[in-house]
C-alpha cells in the first residue's frame, strides 16, 4: 500500500485474520486491518490481490459468501480491509471456477484471470477466455482479447504501466 504496507493472502488456515493480512514496513501483523469470514463451504482460499492508487484491496481466489454478503469470488475492499458491499460486479463463473490473477491498469480496470470454465452463458462462443475485465464501478466489460482463449488458466498477471503481462 502506498503507506508501506504489505497485503497479504493465500489458503493460510488456522485462524490467522481468515487468509488476509497486512503486514507492517517492520514485518509484523497489523492489527488494525479487518478481519474478514471466508469460511464459506467450498472456501479454499484467496489466490490474487491487487491494490489501486486509492489503496483499495481487489482480492480473488476461491471462497463464498464473504461475512455473508453472499459475495464469491472476487471482492474489493477498503484500504482498512472492511468489505465494500457496494461494489458487487456480475462475474459470470461456472461452478468450479475460481479467479487467480488480479491486475489493476490505469485504477479504471481491473483485469481478472481465471480458469477457462468460469465464463458461461452469452459472453462468448466457442473457446471460453480466461480473462476478463471488470472496471472501477463494477461494470463487467466485454471479453477484452479477442485472441486469447484458452484451455488452461491465467496463473499470474503484472501491469507495469504500459505492458500487461499475463502468465498460465
Amino acid at each position: 500500500q502506498s503507506d508501506g504496507k504489505i497485503i497479504v493472502g493465500g489458503p493460510f488456515g488456522g485462524n490467522v485474520q481468515a487468509d488476509l493480512v497486512r503486514l507492517r514496513s517492520n514485518g509484523g501483523v497489523d492489527g488494525g486491518f479487518a478481519k474478514n469470514n471466508y469460511s464459506g463451504a467450498g472456501h479454499k482460499g484467496i489466490y490474487a490481490l491487487d491494490v489501486d492508487s486509492q489503496d483499495r484491496i481487489y482480492i480473488g481466489g476461491d471462497f463464498h459468501d464473504l461475512n455473508q454478503s453472499g459475495i464469491s469470488r472476487f471482492a474489493r475492499l477498503s484500504k482498512n480491509g472492511v468489505l465494500d458491499e457496494n461494489y458487487t460486479p456480475y462475474l459470470p463463473f461456472g461452478y468450479s471456477s475460481f479467479i487467480s490473477s488480479i491486475s489493476v491498469v490505469n485504477d479504471e480496470e481491473i483485469v481478472l484471470g481465471a480458469d477457462n470454465d468460469w465464463l458461461i452463458g452469452s459472453l462468448t462462443s466457442g473457446p471460453r477466455p480466461s480473462v476478463l475485465v471488470v472496471n472501477s464501478s463494477g461494470t463487467v466489460l466485454d471479453v477484452p482479447y479477442d485472441d486469447f482463449t484458452s484451455y488452461g488458466t491465467v496463473n499470474s498477471s503484472y501491469f507495469d504501466g504500459i505492458t500487461l503481462y499475463l502468465a498460465g
